[in-house]
């Protein structure tokens, strides 16, 4: 209980409840700034990995595009392959700020994230 530990410090050579107090309150103001640091480096570090969804994104779209096929039927596979991708990495680009959802739809990228890298690979090559 306080009491016991106001009991406790009081006990101790030079230590006053005071002093302790004034402890506390510093060792609180130190935890909210370094909180404030992480935030705002978490908040950066997002925007950046945002940034960077964005152009592979628009790179991968790109080589979507440029792609060739021998048969109506392999581009109709391609186009609703591409299509549901692109539906879901819209919605998630849309939304990321202001839905709750949008975690969850990322979530769902990530089950395609080896079709996207493999894409990615194709593009750099």
């Amino acid at each position: 209980s306080v009491g016991s530990v106001g009991s406790v410090i009081e006990s101790q050579p030079g230590i006053s409840v005071e002093t302790q107090t004034e402890s506390t309150r510093r060792h609180d103001l130190a935890v909210e700034a370094v909180g404030h640091l992480l935030e705002a480096h978490v908040a950066e570090s997002m925007e950046r990995a945002w940034s960077r969804l964005c152009e592979e994104y628009a790179a991968v779209k790109k080589a979507w595009a440029a792609q060739e096929f021998s048969s109506p039927l392999e581009l109709a596979r391609h186009q609703g392959r591409t299509a549901a991708l692109t539906s879901k990495i819209d919605y998630v680009l849309q939304n990321r700020d202001t839905d709750p959802a949008t975690m969850d739809a990322l979530a769902a990228l990530s089950e395609a994230d080896s079709v996207s890298e493999g894409m990615m690979k194709a593009v750099r090559a």
